[in-house]
């Protein structure tokens, strides 16, 4: 009798709790496992995630001969620019006897920089006046000019290209997109952080570290796994903390084939990953076997491209005698067209050379489509 009426109360608050969500809820004859039937089932809320396109501009991305970066030479912050065809790396400043180290050059103190096209953005810091601008330089027509400035102890921050869009944040005001062909700027919706682009979509981590998919400008939010991309899902593994193993599954969840394991530094670009093999052994090895006091690297040289489409790998290049770093600047991949630039580490020949250690000056700029490398190194 008993177990009866703690059957019938449950039933009474079952009820209660759908009047007054509209909801159905079915209570077995024990009193146990309440379930809602209208709830979504998890299993298929990524379905559509299925269907994307590895890789879907919404146009054409602007040809570009160079990659920019911000960098410093041990002694003040420069903004560069990398000649992908050739490799050669020279300041964005083409003034001969500018210093850089100081307000009266217009690249000073810049921060966050991308390029789209021949053109580079980035985000001054105005120390004089107290405020900040982003600010764009073409270096086919030698044109600089403001795109976005705001007054009053505002700040901007966090700067991203994707296409001909930079998106950015802006104290008190949230996330801002600027069309760079019309100049538009227009507010993004936002549903968390801020995370990266991909695949015409801003994705973004809410508070319990699940993701949310939007388009361009924050609309049409839906559930997101960054697992799912090429039309299956993907399984991540560490070995030993240091390297990655990816294994593409069917909706199922059922290994279907090891897309590449025990690699270093993989990283998704565009329609491409790209990621570095290691020793067999994998320990650290000697940068220059000839020279061991140079110091190791986990890397062996061989830095490999794997469509996302097909799931083949292929050997890009190989590169002696450098350290392969990771690319962990979110809003700046180094890529324009089919080149990819990879930040490498200095040689100790370099540094005692030079008489510094440089920071990030150092790439080896890759065409993932036929293997052609530089080493892109800026000297003074």
């Amino acid at each position: 009798m008993k177990n009866k009426m703690i059957v019938v109360f449950i039933a009474i608050a079952g009820m209660l709790l759908s009047a007054c969500t509209g909801r159905e809820i079915q209570i077995d004859e024990t009193g146990n496992g309440v379930t809602d039937t209208n709830a979504p089932d998890e299993s298929s809320k990524y379905d559509w995630q299925y269907d994307v396109p590895a890789y879907y501009p919404y146009e054409e991305e602007p040809e570009g001969d160079y990659i920019f970066n911000s960098s410093t030479n041990g002694k003040v912050e420069l903004v560069l620019k990398r000649n992908v065809h050739t490799g050669e790396c020279t300041t964005v400043c083409n003034d001969p006897f500018c210093t850089h180290d100081n307000p009266s050059c217009p690249f000073y103190i810049t921060l966050y920089v991308v390029g789209i096209g021949n053109t580079m953005y980035g985000i001054r810091i105005d120390t004089e006046n107290t405020t900040n601008y982003i600010y764009s330089y073409n270096v086919d027509t030698d044109e600089y000019k403001i795109v976005y400035k705001k007054d009053g102890g505002l700040y901007l921050e966090e700067l991203f290209s994707y296409g001909k869009y930079l998106f950015f944040y802006e104290s008190g005001a949230g996330i801002k997109r600027i069309d760079t062909v019309s100049g538009e700027t227009v507010d993004v919706n936002r549903h968390g952080k801020f995370s990266f682009l991909r695949d015409g979509m801003i994705i973004w981590e809410k508070s319990d570290y699940s993701y949310v998919a939007t388009d361009l400008i924050g609309n049409d939010p839906k559930p997101y796994e960054p697992l799912i991309y090429g039309g299956y899902m993907h399984r991540h593994e560490v070995v030993k903390q240091v390297f990655t193993s990816v294994y593409r599954m069917n909706r199922d969840g059922e290994t279907e084939t090891a897309l590449y394991e025990n690699v270093h530094s993989s990283m998704r670009v565009k329609d491409y990953i790209v990621y570095y093999g290691v020793f067999d052994d994998m320990e650290k090895h000697p940068i220059n076997p000839d020279d061991p006091e140079e110091g190791e690297t986990w890397n062996n040289g061989d830095i490999y491209y794997m469509p996302v489409a097909t799931g083949e790998s292929v050997l890009l290049c190989h590169v002696d005698g450098v350290t392969l770093l990771s690319d962990d600047l979110p809003g700046n991949h180094f890529v324009c067209g089919d080149w990819k630039g990879f930040r490498i580490k200095p040689t100790k020949q370099f540094i005692d050379k030079m008489g510094y250690e440089a920071d990030s000056n150092d790439m080896v700029i890759v065409n993932v489509k036929t293997g052609e490398y530089h080493i892109s190194r800026y000297m003074e």
